[in-house]
């Protein structure tokens, strides 16, 4: 890296981004009209109604952001019902980021100790041992060996590529991350992964609010893919993660590795019968891998309006366990699983997102749909192609 920027200066980077998010608050506030155009886009609004719409979450936003951190239970429930997609500024006349407005507020509530327990934990933990979902890093390190060792990878190998797990696969979905390191190998690329370099950070960043504590873990990642001689970071297909990195140059991170999508570096082979879900992470956040991602399936899924391309469990709604927001989420979760299943009908719905794919399955044992999901990666590995 060519320059060192420490906690103390993402921290100094937040006071920045929330003082820049107060400006914004502002100026949304006199932008929106409240034609209600975005509520067909918000899935949260489709699921729970007009009282969780995005114009009174950008009230709820202004109201924290103006107020330094003050928040009620009212102001907590817009924040976290909110996957932060995006989708409603695609929709917007104005092109209002809601999603930007929601997560300074998050990040001012979270410092005056306003934010659901079961999201502080992710950036407690990530800041302690270095992996968002476990406060030691002993199981996803012993989870990581064996995968790396099932796909042929020797964990702290030099490598020209180093790839960065996201949690969920060093805890719940090992299979993927064993299927995104044979994924890249078999793509000619010379991957490696590192036991210092778990979770990029995106959890902790984006849906828990803290930037500065996703940063550190960023920069810690970077500085492990300069030890061991890699050019590049490959990232999984968490949104999250894509957000961080465009965080980061925001922040002012500088160095000589790059961050790419591992839907960069892989030719995709179309999967018969599969129903393509190409999630908000890699629709809009971060495009430059769709059109190889949107290759991989016969056809993508017909969302009405075409850009909400949202889950419904984004901005750490998975993690969500207080009551009443976890009632809350798992009613949003279950009608977005319904409309994918009538959607995708007999067919596979493939996904390059991992949260994606756990809120889809999730949303549809809730809702007792029939619904086939699978992690793209996890396709793309497969020898032969799921038939129709």
């Amino acid at each position: 890296m060519q320059s060192r920027r420490g906690l103390e200066e993402y921290l100094r980077f937040e006071d920045e981004w929330l003082a820049s998010a107060e400006d914004y608050a502002r100026q949304a506030l006199e932008a929106c009209t409240g034609c209600g155009i975005c509520l067909a886009a918000c899935v949260s609004a489709r699921a729970l109604g007009p009282r969780y719409s995005p114009p009174e979450r950008i009230r709820a936003a202004a109201a924290v952001l103006l107020s330094r951190g003050e928040a009620g239970e009212r102001e907590l429930e817009l924040l976290y019902t909110c996957s932060l997609c995006g989708a409603c500024t695609a929709a917007c006349p104005a092109g209002i980021e809601v999603w930007r407005l929601v997560h300074a507020a998050r990040l001012a509530a979270a410092r005056k100790g306003r934010q659901p327990p079961s999201i502080a934990r992710i950036a407690e933990n990530a800041a302690r041992g270095g992996h968002s979902f476990t406060p030691s890093p002993d199981r996803p390190r012993r989870v990581l060996r064996g995968a790396a060792e099932r796909a042929g990878v020797e964990p702290g190998a030099p490598g020209e590529a180093l790839y960065v797990p996201s949690p969920f696969e060093t805890t719940l979905y090992p299979d993927v991350l064993e299927a995104s390191l044979r994924l890249l190998r078999g793509s000619g690329v010379e991957a490696t992964v590192s036991e210092n370099a778990l979770d990029l950070g995106g959890n902790a960043a984006v849906d828990a609010a803290r930037p500065s504590t996703g940063l550190a873990l960023l920069e810690k990642a970077v500085e492990e893919a300069e030890k061991l001689g890699a050019r590049v970071i490959v990232l999984s297909g968490c949104g999250a993660d894509h957000k961080l990195a465009a965080l980061a140059r925001e922040a002012g991170l500088k160095t000589r590795i790059g961050f790419k999508s591992i839907y960069e570096l892989v030719e995709p082979e179309p999967c018969r019968g599969c129903v393509l879900f190409p999630s908000c992470g890699l629709a809009r956040f971060y495009t430059r891998p769709a059109p190889v991602v949107r290759g991989a399936a016969e056809r993508e899924t017909r969302d009405h309006p075409p850009y909400t391309r949202c889950c419904g469990g984004g901005g750490g709604l998975t993690y969500i366990r207080e009551q009443p927001l976890r009632g809350l989420r798992d009613r949003i979760l279950a009608a977005r699983a319904r409309e994918l299943a009538r959607e995708a009908g007999e067919k596979t719905l493939v996904t390059p997102c991992i949260k994606c794919s756990t809120a889809i399955r999730q949303g549809a044992l809730l809702a007792k749909q029939r619904l086939r999901v699978k992690h793209l990666a996890a396709v793309l590995a497969e020898p032969r192609r799921p038939q129709g």
